[in-house]
């Protein structure tokens, strides 16, 4: 493997290559193949050429005036010029294989995660026993091995220090990592020291078998159970609506506390809004507890869970745990008017009552005497009617800004219809009507919907539609046409169209309810008419946003992750800009202040601010355009996490599958120095020969170039002075 000489030679192989092997040095070798385009024994008529021109030149010159062996030093340098040149005119490619050997890799990976300083929080000197033994462990290594340094807890990264401050554990970010970085390594083995408790991610000895090398662990933390009551899991909705009452699921998990009792209470801003006497039977129990608590303030919500500790309990860390609901007041409030009962009344109420998003409800257009501007969608069924043509409502709506869904069926008063100029004119043919299927539009694009959801709607039932011709708008948008039998026309099934800043949908048919039966006999549930339903009612009730300044970030961000804002500022013709500079001051809950400047990225701005402990923020980003000052506030949650507290019960059945599973051993604190003999009596262990091939042209080499010039540079020179040319 080790070269302690340097040797050089050079054999043909013909017809169209030659060989050039360079071994050096310490490691490895060179192994260079000269390939031509064209076939290698016109390398002779080069010798002839080069012999040729050397011989016109030189062959009884006598009118030289300089010594013998000059004279064949010329006739070298011209026969080895003329003889390159034509070798280059072949275009010859050197083709190289380069073999190196490289050391094994030993990646040691230490749990950097909050729970592994908790455990020996009591017993701090057998953490600073184990650290120094391990720095011994791993300047042993470094001696034999290339040793690469890593931690983990909520991230993979260099070991730069360890502080075992990091607030959650996701042990299969190791292998992805390893996965990613050492991708076609020689990685000898894999030293992971851990408590082997994890709380985020994959089972992490699956990953670990798909692995090619071995996984040493090194098992640190407490495995015997002491006294303890946590607050196990909590499950929860993290957004609901003002006034809602959402479930809450509490497991409280009891150990070693047999015959004792402990009060589960819940909080909020400090004032207790639900508690719960517990008894323990057993010594190690769970009791699982469904709460329904009422959304009454708007924003982020913070609800304290806490179980009151037991005498002489180990951890109580982990009696307090925090989840945060965010209640928002954004319900979509969607009024249903009609001209009579008709069964699709009852099949699109149903579809939105299922959506959380709505609020529905329904009237007789007769019967309603409420404000139409209290809701962000009106549907109108079969209206205006020829029995209701000109109802004061309907004035009220058409005057309004508010979106307007029509469905037409055989009530539809179409003249009403087109005369109010909503983009689209109905001119019946006849009083019969067309049973007509939908046909996806390809070119739809105001929003989206599944394969499966396009491929349904060509087995819906037909639904009863006026036979009539349809006079569209430019800015009309059908999503689906009309299939008359087996003919596809360009008439519209449902379409949309925008009027003087107005978004109009229209249904041209009656018998949607088929479509909700005929959804459940094809698939068991109603998916496919609710998404249809709710996507045409999303589109038409979403408010746009006209402002010309925005800013975008999470209300809720935990205390592990960066607060990231990103702004967009538009111009007077909503174009995007990012000229002016956009400014940010953030303010915690002691009312101290921090200012920042946004950059830009593109069109448009970006600020990342990094971490912040936990606590309520308020912002206030700010811009001028043109002598008009722009403001945007809003309020920011930072979230504590402690479920690292939650759990301090070492796994080390665990660690001792993951080593197992890849031909390895787990090691205790104190026995370490038999793991460094244990790597270092493998044999698989070892150095590998890498090998990389690389083509460059021969016509490239610039010191041949020179080497060349130099060549004739000395003959033209010599040959002036001795009287020739």
């Amino acid at each position: 493997m080790l070269f302690k000489y340097f040797s050089f030679f050079i054999s043909v192989n013909l017809p169209q290559s030659f060989y050039l092997c360079v071994c050096f040095l310490k490691k490895g070798f060179v192994l260079s193949n000269i390939l031509f385009h064209y076939p290698s024994w016109f390398i002779l008529f080069c010798l002839a050429v080069a012999l040729l021109i050397t011989a016109l030149l030189y062959w009884r010159d006598n009118s030289l005036e300089i010594l013998f062996w000059q004279k064949w030093l010329l006739v070298v340098f011209r026969f080895v010029t003329v003889f390159v040149i034509s070798v280059l005119i072949l275009g010859p490619v050197i083709e190289r294989f380069t073999t190196n050997d490289e050391d094994p890799i030993i990646v040691f990976i230490q749990d950097n995660s909050e729970s592994i300083k908790l455990a020996y929080d009591k017993e701090p000197n057998e953490l600073n026993n184990y650290l120094s033994e391990k720095e011994s462990v791993i300047k042993l290594l470094k001696n034999e091995y290339d040793l690469h340094l890593f931690s983990f807890g909520d991230g993979f990264r260099r070991q730069d220090s360890i502080s075992f401050n990091d607030k959650l554990t996701d042990m299969s970010l190791i292998f992805k990592g390893i996965t990613d970085l050492y991708s076609n390594r020689n990685v000898g083995a894999v030293i992971i020291a851990s408590d082997g408790i994890y709380n985020q991610g994959l089972n992490p000895v699956y990953a670990a078998t798909e692995m090619k090398f071995p996984t040493y662990t090194i098992a640190l933390g407490d495995t015997i159970a002491r006294r303890d009551v946590l607050i196990n899991k909590i499950s929860y909705n993290a957004i609901t609506y003002l006034g809602n009452y959402f479930p809450v699921e509490i497991v409280v998990e009891a150990r070693k506390c047999s015959s004792l009792s402990t009060r589960l209470q819940i909080k909020k801003d400090g004032a207790e809004v639900f508690s719960k006497v517990l008894k323990f039977t057993s010594e190690h129990e769970f009791h699982t507890e469904l709460v329904e608590l009422e959304a009454v303030s708007v924003g982020t919500q913070r609800y304290d869970v806490i179980v009151d500790a037991v005498a002489d309990e180990f951890n109580i860390e982990n009696n307090v745990r925090r989840f945060y609901i965010d209640v928002i007041d954004s319900r979509q409030k969607i009024l249903i008017l009609a001209d009579a009962p008709h069964p699709d009344i009852g099949a699109i109420k149903q579809a939105l009552d299922d959506n959380d998003n709505y609020e529905v409800e329904y009237f007789p257009l007769i019967g309603f005497n409420g404000n139409v501007q209290a809701y962000n969608l009106i549907i109108l069924h079969q209206l205006p009617s020829y029995r209701l043509p000109n109802h004061r409502v309907l004035s009220e709506i058409f005057k309004s800004d508010i979106p307007v869904l029509f469905v037409f069926g055989g009530q539809t008063n179409y003249t009403i219809i087109n005369s109010l100029n909503l983009g689209v004119n109905v001119r019946a043919r006849s009083s019969q009507f067309n049973n007509a299927q939908g046909v996806v539009n390809k070119n739809f694009t105001l929003f989206t919907v599944g394969k499966e959801i396009e491929n349904l709607v060509n087995y819906m039932p037909p639904l009863s539609t006026a036979f009539a011709n349809y006079l569209l708008s430019p800015s009309s948008n059908i999503f689906l046409f009309q299939k008359i039998g087996s003919v596809e026309t360009q008439d519209p099934l449902i379409m949309f169209n925008d009027q003087s800043n107005k978004k109009y949908g229209f249904i041209f048919g009656e018998g949607l309810w088929r479509w909700k039966l005929h959804n459940f006999q094809r698939s068991g549930n109603h998916n496919f008419f609710n998404e249809i339903i709710a996507k045409i009612s999303q589109y038409l009730a979403l408010k746009e946003d006209k402002n010309l300044f925005r800013i975008n970030t999470r209300n809720l961000i935990f205390e592990n992750e960066a607060i990231v804002f990103e702004a967009e500022l538009y111009n007077a013709s909503y174009e995007l800009i990012n000229e002016p500079s956009v400014s940010l001051v953030l303010k915690n809950e002691e009312e101290t202040e921090f200012n920042y400047e946004f950059s830009r990225s593109s069109n448009s701005y970006n600020l990342n601010i990094g971490l912040f402990p936990p606590g309520n923020y308020s912002y206030k980003a700010t811009t001028i355009v043109n002598n008009e000052i722009f403001q945007v506030t809003g309020v920011i949650t930072i979230a504590e996490l402690n479920f690292e507290a939650g759990n301090l019960l070492a796994d080390h059945n665990l660690l001792f599958r993951m080593a197992l599973e890849t031909d390895a051993k787990m090691y205790f604190p104190g026995g370490l120095e038999e793991l460094v003999n244990d790597i270092k009596g493998r044999k698989d262990i070892a150095a590998i020969l890498y090998s990389h091939k690389q083509y460059s042209d021969l016509i490239n080499w610039r010191w041949l170039f020179f080497v060349l010039l130099l060549f004739l540079s000395v003959e033209w020179f010599v040959r002036k002075r001795a009287g020739g040319y």
